[in-house]
């Protein structure tokens, strides 16, 4: 599993504000639920913090962490 974040909490919520697509419950809901999250860190296989205005690295580290899954030997069985 991939987690995907920003360089911090400020600047997810900058984000979210600048974007304007957020009610304020909306955007406190969306901060409380990252928090919770990045508690969980160690469930996830990898994590890429994607930088303002390099989305297209992102997606690059994205399409690689993919490909390499596709070449191990043994997957791993997720349960949600």
């Amino acid at each position: 599993m991939i987690f995907i974040t920003c360089e911090s909490e400020e600047e997810l919520e900058r984000r979210l504000r600048e974007r304007k697509t957020e009610s304020a419950d909306s955007l406190a809901l969306r901060i409380a639920t990252a928090r919770k999250e990045l508690q969980r860190l160690d469930a996830f296989d990898y994590v890429i913090v994607n930088q303002d205005f390099h989305l297209d690295d992102t997606v690059e580290k994205v399409r690689a962490i993919i490909a390499a899954e596709h070449l191990k030997v043994h997957h791993r069985k997720v349960t949600l």
